[in-house]
């Protein structure tokens, strides 16, 4: 693992999953998730997770092209429940403050803190 600091907290970039293919999307596990940022997948060691908006779609392709489409760059999250793949756009943050204030802005019920690998209740 490498270990890199972002302006939002520390995360790890695995060098061993350049990017996020198609082939890739459909190994992520029923009702299990990954978390990407421009493409690659990361797993931050502190911070606040705040989902802004969710995308729902049918297939692995679709969600490929959804995240390769010129321009698509920031962080996501993608989520396999049952027959639908769910693409959550989401805003990290440094402070559980700041969280809950942005959280609230969108109308979200809860936040994800990375590190005590948390749901919290806004």
């Amino acid at each position: 693992m490498i270990y890199t600091q972002f302006p939002y907290g520390t995360s790890s970039v695995s060098p061993r999953f350049p990017r996020l293919n198609v082939r890739s999307i459909r190994k992520i596990p029923m009702n299990g998730d990954v978390t990407i940022r421009n493409g690659h997948p990361v797993q931050y060691k502190t911070g606040y997770q705040v989902c802004v908006a969710v995308h729902p779609f049918a297939t692995a392709e679709e969600v490929s092209r959804f995240l390769h489409t010129e321009g698509r760059k920031g962080q996501y999250t993608i989520r396999h429940s049952q027959t639908l793949w769910f693409v959550d756009e989401h805003r990290q943050v440094p402070t559980k403050k700041a969280a809950l204030a942005l959280a609230r802005s969108y109308n979200r019920l809860t936040i994800y803190g990375w590190a005590k690998n948390e749901i919290i209740r806004c």
